[in-house]
Order: C-alpha cells, then structure tokens, then sequence
C-alpha cells in the first residue's frame, strides 16, 4: 500500500532532520561544545602528544582562565593555533567545573620532516633543489607547503630548459616522522638555438623581442630558455603591439620546431601584418573653454598618418594636461573609433566632458612627522581660492623635492618622497590639494675618511642637520634627545672638521632659507681653512661671512654676502715661480660679494631636466679695511636634458655647461692665491689639480690667469638603477691674463661612474671614479688619467 502525500512530506522533513542533526554532532565535535555565554572560564586544559610544545600552546591561547566565556573568542584561538602550522586537528569541548567551565583543547600534531630525499635522474644540484624548498628537515610535514614546494620545483625546472621534466611528490611515514621523497625525471635539457620573427614588415623587431618573455636564445653563457606556459600571453602582447602600431587586422602565431632528441628548439614567431590603418579624419566634441585649434596644436596625431594607438593615449592627456592648466582638472576624453569598410582607415572623435571649473578649498599635509606644517605650506604654490592649475601640482613636487627635506632613503631617486594631487570634495568645483611627504634623513653624521686623488687620505667628522629649527628649544633634558628638539624649522647646521695632510678644513655654518616665512634668507660661515700646495707655498685662511638674501618669484635668488678673511702664505718652495715669492705674507681680506642665480633643475639633488644660471660680482679693497684690491666676476650656467628613460631602469641624461671667470685689478699687484687656476676633478678632468694653463718661463709652474673659460658636455646612463651611473664626458677650457684667449684651449675626454647608496643620501655621490685622457694640451701642462674621490656618510 502505497504512502500518502502527506506522510511522505513528514518522512522526508525526518530525514532531512536526521541528517541535519548528524551534521550538526559532527561540526559540534570540532568546535566549542555548547555552553552559555557569559560563564566563567575556571580551569583550561590542553590534551596533546608528548612531543608538543604545551607553553607554546598555552602563550597562543588569548582566553585566560577568569575570563567570560565566550565562543567567538575560543574559535579565534582555534585559528590562530592552526596558523601555527604545527597542528592538523584542535578540538575544543566544554565542562562544567565549579560553578563555571573548564576549557579542553585537544590538540594532534603535525608530524615532522625526519628527511628529504630527492632520487631519479634529476639533472640539477641536489643544493639547489633544496633550497627552493619552503619544507625543511624539522619542520611540520604541511601539506599546502609541500604542495608549493613541488610547484616551486616544476617552475624552476621549467625556466632551466626542462620542459619535460616529470617530478612526483610522496610521503612516507617513518620511525621519527614521515620521509618526504621526489622522484624526478629530467628528460632532455632543451637549449634555444634562434628565434626568428617573420612577417613583420617595419615593425622593429628589438621591440618585438623586449615584448618576449617566454623564450630566450642561446648566447655564450645560456642555453636559452623556453617556458611554454607563458608563450600565449607572449604571443597575445605581439599582437596587440603590433595592432597599436596601425596594424589592426595583424595576428600572429608562432612555431616550435624541435630536433629528433628534442634537445634543441628553434622558435619561429610569424605576423600577418594586413593593411596598415591610416588617419582619416580626427574631430572634436563638447569642448568650449578651448578652441579646436588648440586641440590640434596640442596633438600628435593628425589627418593621413598611420594609426598608433600609443601617440593617442598621449595626445588624450596631453588634453587632459591642456584643460588642468585652466582649472578644469576633471575633464574627461574619450576616443571613437569608426573604421572605413572600404578603405583601411580610421575616423577618430574625441568626445571631451570638461566638468566644471574647479578651485582649491583646502591644502592637506600629510606625513610631515618632525617638518612643521608651515615649513611644508611656503613651498605649496596652490593657496584656497586659487584656480587649481594641474601645472602648480608639479611646480610644488618640485620645490618641496628642491629642499632636500624630503625622499624616500631606499630609492634610487627622491621622487617618490613627495606626492602632490588633487582630492574631490563635497561641492564638485571645489579639491582639495593633499601634499603627502616622506621625510628624508633629518641629517647626517659622518665620522671616518675620505680620499681624494688630488688632495689624497683625509679625517672627516661631519655633522649636518638638514632640518633644523633654532628656536624649537626642549622643554626638559629628556626632550632634548627626543628627534623634535632644535627640528622641523628646514634651517640647515653643518659642522664639519676635516684634518688631513696636504688639505685641512674646520668649518661651522648655519642658513635659513626662509626667515619667518618670508622670502628673505639669512645665514653665515665661519672657517679655518689650509692647504699645502707641492712646489708653491702653504696657504691658510681664516674668517667668516654673513649672507643675506631675498628669492623672487621662487626660483631667482640674490643675496649679499659681506666677509672678513685673514690670509697667510708661509713656506714659499725655492722652485716656485716668483709670483709666489712675491706674495709671501700676510693678508686682511675683506670683500663684498653679490650674487644671483635663476635655477629651474627638476631636482637640485639629482637634476633629469632644467637648467641653472649663476653670476657673482665681488669686491675687495682697502675701503672695506682690508690690503687686497680687486673686483672678480664669475657666470655660469648649465642645462639637463632626459634623452631617454627605459621602463623602471632610470633615466639617460645629457648635460651641458659653462663657467666663467673675469678677474680685474682696482690698483696694485693682484697676489697669485688670488687668480684661477684650472685642472682638477671640478674644473678639467684629465689635467692634475691646478696644472694646466699658463706657466713660469723660469720655474716651468703654473701661475695661473684673470680669465678664465670652463665648458663640458656629459651623457649619463643607469647601469644598476641610479645606484650605479655611467658617465662619459668632453671637457675643454682656456686660461690666461685676456679673454677668449683660443690658443691656450685645452680639452680632454673620458668616462667612469658615480656611485649612490641607499641610507646614505642618494643626493650625495660619495664615490666618483673618472679616466680622462688629454685630447689637446700644451708643455707644460701636467695629465691625471685617473681622478676619484671616495668618501662616507650616515643619515640619521
């Protein structure tokens, strides 16, 4: 007899029922068992084999006896034992225990590595395979670890050319735990023998070989590497470079062509180009703030050209760029593409929403530490009200970069210390301008030596606060070493003792580049200062200077510098040219300097683009006091370009600059200390330091000269980053008592490398290392092929 609807209804909830209750007994036998919320825990036990780490266990545990009961916070504990990775199974239950609850944690654990065999004909060194391996003899026998060590296994035998390398993974128990054994079939060792690229017309194939990843030919010390998992995604990049290029029907395929031992591979990439799409027409909407004449000045993409779809992502920002100048930096572009069904061409609509005009609300600072707001807002050139002018977002990253309070230590520039952008707001014709800043070293220390080539082992104790305020005073002793005292103000003290044989310099300076925010500057020097120069005479200095200056529209600065200097030449050499002789002595030299400067660099620590232009008038006679009479006048001016800049290696620079000198007397004879001299590391690379340019008919020494010309070009390339640089460089340079003296040019050539490193202020090149080889000189002139300086620096 057959059951009725409804009692089959009541006999399938039954079931479900049974089975619900089943489930639910056994998730309850994994997890806390039932008890009321809101017990004390009285008593908490843990259940394990003896060879588990029971403190270890307990030290994990968060719930603590004399604690309220509470589910959730035994189920963390749950998951943070089994993070661990020591375990495989932790059950908790419950008990009543006087008149609260005792907690038990059962706990299996994992059991561990007793060893790693690797058999087989497995082709790699048994070290290397093991030190892929995340498992280790003595630790857990995890699963999902061991699972990624067999992967890590079948990548690397994939990227050595083992394409067909077969590795199995077992474990087996053993007395001490479980062995865990690799059995590994190499198989051939596939070498790349060429990769060749067909079809692909004017395409440039080194692009086309950066774009490959997945094969790699053989050279002289590589077998080349195939890895076939990754050819597709190689394959699909070709092809979409290629249709970027104005190719938009193109496909590509490739071939792989193997030798019977299937040992060695030859690569066939083919491109089936089609037609190349031209420019047809390109046309404008929705723009009225600018003209369309505008617009297309502004592109690069133009009627009849071939199509590429890199140079229209850059004109669409380049508009982006062009309507963030006028305050609209919500404006949007948007590219369509309609495409001739009878002729490759392409009829291009740019479609522009240009939003509202917007203009600043607020400037946010952010990340600012130890620099005080203000410090940081002088430099911001975006103020509440202004029209936010996208240009001014770069004009701030580059003044704040310009202060050197700022950059990332581990980077291979400072660029990324200072991020400039604009925020939305409630209203949409008003952002916010968020300046976030990473602060760089407050200063440095540096105690140790240096080595010049030209003024050889020197002593150094430094020390440098970048960041400094006068004023900021502690409070107490302890504040006193606490990293806020006497900082935050961007005021620079230097204090520098530099003891060495031939050159010697004491020196303690201090400069504040804004008094109380304004644009007017104020610092002075104060310094002893010897050197000792072979064949001449032992020069001493001692004095100090006051500066006092003013900037004018941010980048053009004067100043005025009023200084007081005792000078002393003792220990004339017999053989020294009689100028020297004649100015043994000493001197009270005070002078007047004033100087200007117009500097545009990108970065005045490491300069990619800009330019800087420098001139100063000084004066120096008996109608300030002192017993030298003269006016010396020097220019100079130098411009950086960015030729080039690979994706995330650093950037190709190329420089060229120029330095003059004009030295006139007022009255009297102008002693020799006073007049220029050329050779050097900063002056003509390739010539000793001060020995080229005009010489003593008597003695053969160089007695230097009133004028003087200095040029130079450098190209300079990344070679590890901007950790390591590259430089070659032409340098040339006249010296003489009349300008523009040809003749007597001199010019020399040659290359060698800077060194930058991390912690240290990447700003700073403490080794610069530089062969030089005269290339047009006179008698006289003494060469230096090699010329370097090596120094250390701390940054704290």
């Amino acid at each position: 007899m057959s059951d009725s609807p409804q009692r089959a209804r009541v006999r399938l909830v039954a079931a479900f029922a049974a089975a619900a209750f089943t489930f639910l007994a056994l998730r309850l036998d994994a997890q806390p068992a039932p008890a009321a919320p809101g017990r004390i825990v009285k008593q908490i036990e843990v259940e394990a084999p003896p060879k588990a780490d029971v403190g270890r266990i307990r030290d994990t545990l968060r719930v603590r006896e004399g604690d309220v009961y509470s589910p959730v916070a035994v189920e963390a504990d749950i998951t943070e034992l089994y993070r661990l990775g020591d375990y495989r199974d932790i059950r908790v239950r419950t008990e009543p225990f006087r008149d609260g609850l005792r907690l038990i944690y059962h706990v299996e654990i994992r059991p561990r590595i007793a060893a790693i065999r690797i058999e087989g004909e497995y082709g790699v060194q048994e070290d290397k395979l093991l030190e892929l391996m995340q498992c280790k003899v003595g630790s857990p026998a995890s699963p999902p670890l061991l699972k990624v060590d067999l992967e890590a296994l079948r990548l690397h035998y994939r990227e050595q050319g083992f394409l067909y390398a077969d590795l199995k993974q077992e474990v087996v128990p053993s007395e001490d735990g479980v062995d865990v054994v690799y059995h590994i079939e190499a198989g051939p060792h596939v070498a790349v023998e060429d990769l060749r690229f067909e079809g692909f017309g004017d395409v440039p194939l080194e692009e086309v070989r950066k774009v490959m990843i997945s094969i790699k030919e053989s050279t002289l010390f590589s077998r080349g590497r195939f890895d076939p998992t990754l050819l597709r995604s190689d394959i699909l990049a070709v092809r979409e470079m290629v249709r970027r290029r104005g190719y938009l029907n193109a496909t590509v395929g490739y071939e792989m062509i193997f030798d019977d031992a299937r040992e060695r591979l030859h690569a066939v990439i083919r491109a089936n180009l089609g037609d190349l799409y031209r420019v047809k027409s390109v046309s404008f909407e929705g723009h009225t703030v600018v003209s369309e004449e505008e617009l297309r000045a502004t592109m690069r993409v133009h009627e009849g050209d071939a199509y590429s779809q890199e140079l229209l992502d850059k004109d669409t920002e380049a508009i982006r760029k062009l309507y963030g100048r006028r305050g609209y930096i919500k404006a949007q572009v948007v590219v369509d593409h309609r495409y001739n069904t009878r002729e490759p061409q392409v009829l291009l609509t740019l479609r522009i929403t240009e939003g509202p005009e917007t203009f600043v609300q607020r400037v946010l600072v952010r990340g600012n530490r130890i620099t005080q707001d203000r410090v940081v807002r002088r430099d911001v050139s975006l103020l509440p009200g202004d029209i936010a002018n996208a240009d001014e977002i770069d004009e701030t990253k580059r003044r704040l970069l310009n202060t050197g309070l700022f950059g990332s230590p581990d980077k291979g520039s400072a660029d990324d210390g200072v991020k400039v952008r604009f925020a939305d707001t409630d209203m949409p014709d008003r952002a916010d301008v968020v300046v976030d800043v990473l602060e760089a070293a407050r200063g440095d220390v540096g105690i140790g030596a240096s080595f010049q080539s030209e003024y050889g082992l020197m002593g150094n104790l430094r020390f440098t606060l970048r960041n400094f305020d006068a004023l900021a005073w502690p409070t107490s002793w302890r504040e006193m070493w606490s990293p806020y005292a006497f900082s935050g103000g961007g005021q620079t003290l230097n204090v520098s003792l530099t003891p060495g044989y031939t050159y010697q310099d004491y020196r303690l300076g201090w400069f504040n580049p804004s008094v109380w925010d304004t644009p007017y500057s104020v610092g002075f020097d104060l310094y002893a200062h010897q050197m000792n120069w072979p064949d001449y005479y032992d020069e001493q200095r001692v004095g100090t200077s006051v500066t006092i200056g003013r900037t004018f529209f941010h980048d053009l600065a004067l100043s005025l510098s009023p200084r007081v200097e005792r000078v002393k030449i003792s220990n004339v050499d017999d053989n020294a040219p009689q100028e020297a002789k004649d100015s043994a002595g000493d001197y009270l030299r005070n002078s007047v300097t004033l100087a200007a400067s117009y500097d545009r660099r990108d970065n005045r620590f490491f300069t990619t683009s800009g330019y800087r232009v420098a001139a100063d008038v000084e004066m120096a006679g008996t109608a300030f006091g002192g017993d030298i009479n003269l006016l010396k006048q020097t220019a100079e001016a130098r411009r950086w370009w960015t030729v080039v800049e690979p994706d995330g290696w650093g950037k190709h620079i190329f420089s060229a600059g120029s330095r003059f000198g004009f030295l006139q007397r007022t009255s009297g004879d102008i002693p020799i200390f006073e007049r220029f001299f050329m050779g050097g590391l900063d002056s003509l690379r390739g010539f000793a330091l001060h020995r080229a340019g005009p010489v003593d008919p008597v003695s053969g020494r160089q007695v230097g000269g009133d004028f003087l010309f200095l040029g130079s070009v450098e190209y300079e390339i990344p070679v590890i980053r901007d950790y390591v640089r590259a430089v070659s460089f032409v340098d040339m340079g006249s010296l003489g008592d009349n300008a523009f003296e040809f003749g007597s040019l001199r010019m020399s050539a040659g290359g060698g490398f800077r060194l930058r490193i991390p912690y240290m202020g990447m700003e700073r090149v403490p080794v610069c290392f530089y062969v030089a080889t005269p290339i047009r000189s006179r008698s006289g002139d003494e060469r230096e092929l090699i010329a370097f300086t090596v120094g250390t620096m701390f940054g704290f």
